[in-house]
């Protein structure tokens, strides 16, 4: 079973306010439902209030407090462009590391280290991708969640890319 984490902490607060939101939006198509005598209105408004749940985990996850970690995520098995990305992460003194999933990599940046517009070098990595004939993508994943590591996704063991030695491929933040 794959379990996915959050790479960067939630705001609490603006979760809670989206939620309090939603629910004060569906408080009020009740009340207007009700006043209008419309019992099938109500029956749908109360059917979607049921996923409030599903709601307030996705208000959660979308709320990101502070972004420490940015994900680049490469639908891909295609390693020349993870090499590349770690020679140019490398080249900028960019502390990161891989991640290998069923379907490719999320390369993790520690976003205090990235001190040029790294969105070039995620251009030419879908390039990389186009001219090897691939119609995957290598794009920034903005929903902050990553398989983690040791899990099982669809089958796959997700793990950490290690290098020749055996090392987990990961700068030290305390270097």
């Amino acid at each position: 079973m794959v379990i996915y984490a959050n790479i960067n902490p939630s705001n609490v607060i603006k979760a809670f306010s989206e939620i309090q939101k939603t629910m004060n939006d569906y408080f009020v198509e009740l009340t207007t439902h009700g006043i209008n005598s419309n019992s099938e209105k109500i029956k749908e408004t109360l059917e979607r209030m049921t996923n409030m749940d599903r709601a307030f985990l996705n208000a959660y996850q979308t709320n990101v407090g502070t972004r420490n970690w940015i994900d680049v995520d490469i639908d891909s098995k295609n390693f020349d462009v993870v090499s590349y990305i770690h020679r140019m992460m490398d080249e900028n003194k960019v502390i990161y590391t891989t991640i290998e999933t069923r379907g490719g990599y999320h390369v993790l940046l520690y976003k205090e280290t990235i001190k040029f517009n790294f969105n070039l070098i995620i251009e030419k990595a879908q390039k990389i991708l186009l001219e090897h004939g691939e119609e995957t993508e290598c794009i920034v994943n903005v929903n902050n969640m990553v398989p983690i590591p040791g899990t099982l996704q669809a089958g796959f063991p997700v793990k950490f890319v290690r290098n020749d030695n055996g090392d987990i491929l990961m700068a030290k933040l305390w270097e």
